[in-house]
């Protein structure tokens, strides 16, 4: 049988074990924090690169369509003048 001071090792081992085993886990939870917080920063980066981009084309999209009012009122002004000096 088992005495007290076997009971005390067997304890200190075991104690020890758990918090080698507590650190392995602490260490690896703070690994993969760092691993995601890595990629949750890409993909904030790759979102304003996205927002950015869109803001632009949307821009040129409205400048586009400007662009092509212009072109129709100014056809429409040339064939009416052209209707007047035929």
């Amino acid at each position: 049988m088992l005495d007290e001071k076997d009971l005390e090792a067997i304890e200190k081992i075991l104690n020890q074990q758990l918090r080698q085993s507590e650190n392995l886990i602490l260490n690896e939870i703070e690994r993969t924090r760092s691993v995601l917080e890595g990629q949750i920063a890409q993909v904030k980066k790759n979102l304003e690169e996205i927002m950015q981009y869109y803001r632009i084309q949307k821009l040129e999209n409205d400048n586009t369509t400007l662009l092509l009012q212009m072109i129709t009122a100014l056809t429409k002004r040339v064939e009416e003048l052209e209707r007047r000096s035929a």
